[in-house]
């Protein structure tokens, strides 16, 4: 299985992403998509530090 996402559309605050889910033959078996507000907080993944 392979996941692919990407940022559809993008304005100053507003972001659309979409992801779709292949299997071993290529075939699509999911997609999804979002829509995320820039926010005023950095976030950073579980386990990252901060140099």
């Amino acid at each position: 299985m392979t996941a692919t996402g990407s940022v559809v559309q993008q304005s100053s605050r507003l972001f659309v992403a979409e992801a779709v889910l292949v299997d071993s033959e290529e075939r699509e078996i999911g997609r999804g998509r979002g829509t995320f507000m820039r926010g005023a907080l950095l976030w950073y993944p579980s386990g990252a530090t901060l140099d």
